[in-house]
């Protein structure tokens, strides 16, 4: 007999060893930032019509000198607390996220009411609740994954652990409360990698998995140098205030000519497009907006309107704030919402299912400790 309990204790001495010990906290309102990112992007749909794909689309421009955009384009007084942030950012070259690198440039939301069905990959239900969800696996990254092996795998990893979490749960109750160690969500296996890698490449040439890296891209670097969420969150809100200014000086100078709110979203949407359309053509804004106005002519927008735009569209790709920080957390929050979890394909998510109740086994062994995390 106390040779039986001698074994049991030995193993339950060696599962202690082999669970993941938990991280030092270093806690970051990832939501907080998400939200802010999208209240910009939400601003500028419900003002001027302008999407969150043709602000990732105009942000992916390369920048040009800023001689091209002139004075009133620029983004000043940021704050030299980030100064830190934007170098290590600038050195991971992490490339800006273009839905047309992915056949998404012509995506129109859907603004029907979304509602849950039986193997939908359980989408956020709005941009709130992906926030949520993002804050939540960070949390279970830094006390999970935190080990040394996994750097530079960030971006995989937070995708892993949102799939097992969401996509493929098919327990998963938004009214009820949640149990995810039932499933071993927390652990990703060898299985699960293959099985994740294989279904997200295959859906939009990797569209959604390069929208997970850019935003682990920015998670890294805020913790690499310690900037608080707070700091960034309040620069955030800053850049939204000056271009809330813009888009509500171009609705008010159309109104004020007689344009209505379909009119001037339809003016937004011929704007942009003629803008991402000739960018690499012109060599000034004085130059873009001459042919802007010259093809927007049939629609009677006043040159100064025009320029607002211009304006607009140059603060967005010179502002190092939300070029590095704003863009990858709309990646992931009303982006994600609006566009990336409508694509998923409905035969994928099927293999999914069908080997799931084996890599949730698979999961269970190491959770005994029977086989190591890889």
């Amino acid at each position: 007999m106390k040779k039986i309990l001698v074994s049991i204790m030995t193993f339950v001495l060696c599962l202690t060893n082999v669970m993941p010990v938990t991280a030092t906290e270093n806690i970051m309102d990832i939501s907080g930032i998400i939200d802010a990112s999208n209240e910009i992007s939400n601003n500028l749909e419900d003002t001027i019509g302008l999407s969150s794909t043709d602000l990732l689309e105009i942000m992916a421009l390369p920048a040009k000198d800023e001689t091209f955009y002139g004075k009133n384009a620029k983004m000043e007084n940021v704050n030299s607390e980030l100064d830190a942030y934007f170098a290590y950012y600038e050195s991971l070259d992490t490339k800006p996220y273009k839905p047309s690198d992915y056949g998404l440039e012509n995506f129109i939301k859907n603004e029907e009411q979304r509602s849950r069905a039986a193997y939908d990959s359980n989408q956020p239900l709005n941009s709130d609740e992906q926030s949520d969800r993002m804050e939540y696996i960070d949390n279970i990254f830094k006390t999970e994954y935190y080990q040394s092996k996994y750097k530079g795998k960030e971006g995989q990893y937070y995708l892993y652990l949102y799939t097992s979490h969401w996509t493929e749960n098919l327990t998963f109750d938004p009214n009820g409360v949640n149990n995810f160690d039932e499933i071993y969500a927390n652990i990703i296996g060898e299985n699960d990698i293959i099985a994740f890698n294989n279904f997200y490449n295959n859906t939009k040439r990797g569209a959604i998995l390069h929208a997970f890296e850019n935003f682990s891209s920015a998670v890294v670097s805020l913790n690499a140098v310690g900037t608080s969420s707070e700091k960034v969150i309040l620069t955030l809100k800053e850049f939204g205030e000056k271009t809330r200014i813009f888009s509500t000086d171009i609705v008010k100078e159309l109104e004020y000519v007689g344009f209505d709110k379909s009119t001037i979203i339809g003016v937004a949407r011929d704007i942009s497009r003629i803008y991402k359309a000739n960018y690499d053509s012109v060599d000034s804004a004085l130059a873009m907006i001459e042919l802007i106005n010259l093809e927007m002519d049939d629609y009677g927008v006043p040159g100064y309107v025009t320029r607002l735009f211009v304006d607009l569209f140059g603060l967005l790709q010179t502002s190092a704030v939300f070029a590095s920080i704003g863009c990858p957390f709309l990646v992931v929050g009303v982006y994600y919402f609006n566009v990336l979890s409508t694509i998923y394909p409905m035969l994928s998510l099927a293999g999914l299912y069908q080997n799931y109740s084996t890599r949730r086994t698979l999961r269970y062994a190491i959770y005994l400790g029977f086989s190591p995390r890889p």
